[in-house]
């Protein structure tokens, strides 16, 4: 098998643990395997006393080897045609990195088939005609950690990208946030996806994507929260567009919407905020969760499911 280096996309530009200065990169066996078939990712660093490592996955498989401190894993995909997305979560003191790779899994995806007596059920949630889901955006990964997610910040909130317990019905995996607002410093924290194409993250050292020609009018995600011991469920804001920092005005975002901050029921709710209107032809960063100690004064734990561009506008 022909071994492929891929550029780390990861939340931060440099990396100690790294020789001679180089990018951190992540190493695939196969990146269109079949079903059944044994993929080895490797990242170029080692786990020691103060550098961990923690692997997680989005998508149907399983790991076949421990995902705790471990410089190599080997994954099996379950499901053809399905896409998995493999995050390595690299902690060092002072700065985490994410680099992550995506499989494209051969064969065709069979459709659900009902058991007899029972109503037909969708395999996956169910989209408007022409969405686009985050996770087959290209090149985008949830490289932008603000806040108390950053490492300096005591690294108070945590993504898992691969949680798979009580995500939607259909839906292999889910993505997790949990937050401790008081292990932080800065009393908020979010978690934003970039189109990183080169290095490490993206606030606007390169381009974005050009989705204007997609006809979407909206951003949704499908949002539910956990409640905290007092049964109080927690707030969250959605975001799309801007990340971008002033010093790259050259390449500023093309658009940028920040939904109301709202609180989270036991259900899974569809959340929109509305694209009408707005230019999409340099979207850097095309979803963010921002979750803050205000009216969160516990642990904070929201799932989050199915975020998607849409081609149906918001209600």
């Amino acid at each position: 098998m022909n071994m492929r280096n891929l550029v780390c996309l990861a939340g931060s530009a440099a990396f100690a643990v790294v020789a001679f200065g180089q990018q951190p990169t992540l190493t695939v066996s196969n990146d269109h395997p079949k079903v059944g078939e044994t993929v080895v990712i490797e990242v170029n660093v080692s786990p020691n006393r103060t550098t961990k490592i923690s692997w997680s996955k989005q998508g149907d498989g399983d790991f076949a080897t421990g995902t705790q401190n471990q410089a190599a894993v080997k994954f099996v995909p379950s499901t053809p045609g399905s896409t998995v997305i493999i995050v390595c979560d690299v902690s060092i003191p002072g700065r985490q990195d994410h680099p992550s790779t995506k499989l494209v899994v051969a064969g065709a995806q069979a459709p659900a088939q009902p058991q007899a007596g029972s109503p037909a059920r969708s395999s996956a949630p169910a989209h408007h005609g022409g969405d686009l889901a985050l996770a087959d955006m290209e090149y985008m990964v949830p490289s932008g950690y603000m806040g108390d997610a950053m490492t300096e910040n005591n690294g108070a909130a945590i993504l898992d990208t691969g949680f798979n317990q009580g995500c939607r019905q259909g839906s292999p995996s889910c993505i997790k946030i949990e937050y401790k607002p008081a292990d932080g410093k800065v009393g908020w924290a979010a978690f934003a996806w970039q189109r990183v194409i080169d290095g490490s993250d993206n606030w606007g050292q390169s381009p974005g994507a050009d989705f204007s020609g997609g006809s979407f009018h909206s951003l949704r995600v499908y949002a539910k929260g956990i409640p905290d011991t007092a049964g109080l469920f927690p707030k969250v804001q959605f975001k799309s567009g801007g990340n971008v920092a002033p010093k790259y005005s050259t390449n500023r975002a093309s658009y940028a919407v920040a939904g109301l901050t709202v609180q989270l029921t036991g259900q899974f709710q569809d959340y929109c905020l509305s694209l009408s209107g707005r230019d999409l032809s340099n979207t850097v960063s095309p979803f963010t969760a921002v979750v803050a100690k205000a009216g969160n004064t516990q642990t904070i734990v929201i799932i989050l499911d199915d975020i998607r561009f849409s081609t149906e506008s918001c209600n």
